[in-house]
């Protein structure tokens, strides 16, 4: 019975401390959380104008600092500017979301920025995040497409998922105090170079698909840097990219990337939505191009796929209207994940090793293709994709029947064929 009586002191001591109130203040609805603490919740009359939150307020005797602004307290609220106290640590869940407020004054004390706090709030023009700021949470921002200026403070640790997505920045300035940063942050922005710290040791994707691209759809943006020293990312080459080094993965790409021979997978959205893509040549190193990797690169005419790739994901290159010439270097096809790896079935070409040309015409998903034709390599006599010393045979025999035309038998180019062929060739196996 002892043991029953605490327990039961212990439950009412906990629902004491935890129990809530909401009040009404100067306009201002609150809600308490502890014996001295209260935060800003939603009112059902609604905000609207200039507001100006004080430090403390007072109710039923007793005086309360005001520490937070509560999940949806402002959303689709008319309010227009506000001022935070002194004490005001978070800002809540789509505490501002949808709202009309054109100006915050987010004072010296705020410490974290939740989800969706201000999302799609369209008449932002400028954010200037303090020093006190530690998180930015996911979607932030997201939708605020008047935001043409955004300023970090140097206490900022992470930003979130798509935190930026949809602003009309042009440049951001990423603190070395950054040491994350969601996928999709700076999204869809109007950004034209990125520098990336190296500090940042995290480029997450969360529950953003498998893709940690930070930049997609950035048609402006021009330069990507990670800064030398970083430990988990580079730009190796002045590639204009960002690589994870441990996998030798590309995750983020722009319309000036020059992939790297060094690279083993594109990641998944690593290009998408670049209309400022023109064409792209994928290296022998790259073995997979994972899922929507280059999809909705809307002007996109050419792609060279390199030899070594073996797996290409849904969506890699899909809704690319315009790409007429698709060159696979592969001499076996590689495994496409789903048909809709490629839309372009019907309006382009697709060029393959001589040798594999059967292979593509009977392999799923490549075979989609209406027009596949074979690509005569110089000193790949024989079309098998490689040069060898069968190459050599079968243009010695080329010339010994007195062939005029005969596939890739031109080595040289000059037109005809003939002993200096012979001669280039034999030069062309020394050397290789």
């Amino acid at each position: 019975m002892k043991k029953i009586i605490v327990l039961l002191f212990l439950m009412l001591g906990y629902i004491a401390q935890t129990h809530s109130e909401t009040f009404e203040s100067g306009g201002i609805c609150y809600e308490t959380s502890s014996d001295s603490t209260c935060r800003v919740v939603m009112n059902t009359n609604g905000y609207s104008g200039d507001i100006v939150l004080p430090n403390t307020v007072s109710h039923n005797g007793k005086r309360y600092y005001i520490t937070g602004i509560g999940k949806y307290a402002f959303e689709y609220s008319n309010i227009e500017s506000i001022s935070l106290g002194n004490y005001v640590t978070s800002i809540g869940y789509g505490a501002f979301k949808y709202s009309e407020i054109e100006s915050i004054d987010f004072g010296n004390a705020l410490q974290t920025i939740g989800s969706y706090a201000f999302g799609s709030c369209h008449k932002l023009t400028s954010i200037a995040i303090p020093n006190s700021v530690t998180s930015i949470g996911e979607a932030a921002f997201a939708g605020c497409v008047g935001i043409v200026s955004v300023s970090l403070g140097n206490s900022v640790k992470s930003i979130g998922l798509e935190a930026f997505w949809k602003t009309k920045i042009s440049q951001i300035d990423i603190p070395n105090s950054v040491t994350s940063i969601g996928a999709a942050a700076f999204s869809n922005t109007n950004l034209t170079s990125l520098f990336i710290p190296r500090s940042v040791t995290s480029i997450y994707s969360a529950s953003y698909s498998s893709s940690a691209n930070i930049v997609s759809g950035c048609d402006l943006l021009k330069s990507i840097v990670v800064e030398n020293g970083n430990p988990n990312y580079d730009s190796r080459g002045n590639c204009n990219a960002i690589i994870r080094k441990s996998s030798n993965t590309l995750i983020s790409g722009c319309s000036n990337t020059v992939i790297p021979n060094s690279v083993k997978t594109i990641e998944c959205m690593a290009f998408e939505e670049l209309d400022s893509l023109k064409s792209i040549t994928i290296p022998n190193s790259v073995e997979k191009i994972k899922s929507s990797a280059f999809s909705h690169c809307r002007n996109m005419t050419s792609v060279t796929i390199g030899k070594s790739v073996t797996f290409i994901g849904e969506y890699a290159f899909s809704y690319n209207t315009q790409l007429t010439e698709v060159n696979c270097l592969a001499m076996t096809p590689p495994q496409m994940e789903e048909r809709s790896c490629f839309w372009c079935y019907n309006t382009a070409t697709l060029t393959v090793p001589a040798g594999s040309l059967a292979a593509y015409q009977t392999t799923n998903w490549w075979n989609e293709f209406s027009n596949i034709i074979p690509i005569y390599a110089p000193g790949d006599v024989d079309g098998d994709g490689r040069m060898s010393i069968d190459d050599l045979a079968q243009l010695i025999d080329i010339l010994l029947r007195g062939e005029s035309s005969a596939g890739n038998a031109d080595v040289n180019g000059d037109g005809s064929i003939n002993i200096e062929d012979l001669s280039e060739l034999i030069d062309m196996l020394l050397n290789s």
